[in-house]
């Protein structure tokens, strides 16, 4: 069953939702980053964030083909940085 949510309050939770995703995901990645990974690491985990986000939008906010559209690449591309930047991680450099 889909959850209904006011336009209101739909709207906030969205801004919301984005704002701090993208803050979990920041912060998820400085750590690698400021390690010495290479930048990668932090695109693939904003990637990976975002794709997060077609998925609430598609639940609360409206179901539509649109949300896979720009969420499946985005989930993908995330994946495919993040496991290329293994190599350099490994290696120290």
């Amino acid at each position: 069953t889909r959850t209904r949510v006011h336009a209101y309050t739909r709207t906030r939770v969205h801004a919301y939702t984005r704002t701090r995703v993208h803050a979990f995901a920041a912060f998820a990645a400085f750590p690698a980053f400021a390690a010495g990974a290479p930048c990668s690491v932090a695109i693939g985990a904003m990637l990976f964030a975002t794709s997060d986000l077609s998925v609430a939008r598609e639940r609360f906010v409206s179901q539509s083909f649109v949300n896979s559209a720009w969420g499946l690449p985005a989930y993908f591309a995330a994946q495919m940085i993040l496991a290329g930047s293994i190599p350099a991680i490994t290696s120290g450099s």
